[in-house]
């Protein structure tokens, strides 16, 4: 992007309407600034137009930024003293990458478990997972399992999320259903393929958990999606993926996966009005481990169960 004087040039340029050739253009029907539907090459004007319209693009991104930021800043002040760095933190990775430059800040499993959540409260027929359940929830959720309102919950459900991680890289893992078959699909921003049978064995043991002998004809599937172009966008681009899933879009569209941070804050931030429950999202997922996951995690585990949050939840007296 353009910067000082060069940049102002552009905006005065457009704005006396010089170089501009093509202004009764035909929008594309998405026009979103998070879902990028093509490139803008197809456009007959000069590159004018479109530097202004990255211009433009980035003055209303920082702006949506920083609206949100303050919402952020608002819970943190209205919150009970043991609830804001909690609030603050997660603030803090969602919109680094817009009020840090050069920020490196990935989503962890808290800021991904919500989403996922606002997802399944959004599409009745969707129901997902928490990102650090792993084998030993799956023998919770069989038919003796200790479990059972999960297990009807997922049995319930057309679609299944369960975001994972592998060796700090965010997979997802979808369980789809349909009259013929179950459908095991894998995918992640940096397609990496080969490490998706690992996947597809771990959505194998949840579908034998649910159904056991009575399994239907299941199918395998790795799903390409547009790359991420840097070394922390990971999260929201599984997350980007599953929303796509969820209105039929074109999983291989380009897509800005920083830009979708916007969205997944202002869903995450209007979910959690109260700061109180906000903050106890976090304690929530935390309390809902299971039991039986520190003997049985595995280096793909994305929660690390002596990250400083869970410290904090320890010596307020919250077992986890």
């Amino acid at each position: 992007m353009l910067t000082g004087g060069g940049l102002w040039e552009i905006v005065g340029r457009y704005l006396r309407g010089e170089a501009i050739a093509d202004e009764e253009r035909t929008e594309k029907s998405d026009n979103s600034l998070y879902f990028k539907q093509g490139s803008g090459s197809e456009h007959s004007g000069s590159s004018l137009y479109h530097q202004y319209r990255e211009l433009r693009s980035g003055i209303e991104l920082q702006s949506h930024a920083q609206q949100l930021s303050q919402r952020y800043r608002s819970l943190v002040e209205s919150a009970p003293q043991e609830y804001r760095e909690d609030i603050q933190r997660s603030g803090e990775r969602m919109l680094a990458p817009f009020l840090s430059p050069h920020s490196n800040t990935w989503l962890n499993s808290t800021e991904i478990d919500r989403w996922f959540d606002s997802l399944s409260e959004q599409y009745p027929y969707v129901s997902n997972i928490h990102s650090w359940y792993k084998e030993g929830y799956l023998s919770e959720i069989g038919p003796q399992g200790a479990r059972p309102a999960d297990r009807e919950r997922l049995l319930s459900a057309q679609t299944i999320y369960w975001p994972c991680a592998l060796n700090n890289h965010w997979y997802l893992l979808t369980i789809s259903k349909t009259e013929e078959c179950i459908n095991i699909t894998c995918a992640d921003s940096f397609n990496y393929h080969e490490q998706h049978p690992y996947f597809f064995s771990l959505g194998m043991k949840l579908i034998n958990a649910l159904y056991g002998s009575d399994c239907p004809l299941i199918a395998y599937n790795s799903e390409h999606i547009p790359r991420q172009n840097n070394g922390f966008d990971c999260g929201p681009a599984i997350c980007a993926t599953a929303k796509r899933k969820c209105e039929n879009r074109d999983l291989r569209a380009p897509i800005n996966y920083t830009h979708f941070r916007l969205e997944m804050a202002q869903t995450i931030i209007d979910r959690f009005q109260d700061p109180r429950e906000f903050s106890l999202g976090i304690h929530s997922l935390l309390k809902r481990r299971t039991p039986s996951l520190k003997s049985t995690a595995q280096s793909s585990t994305v929660i690390d169960l002596e990250r400083p949050e869970t410290q904090r939840l320890r010596r307020r007296g919250i077992k986890v």
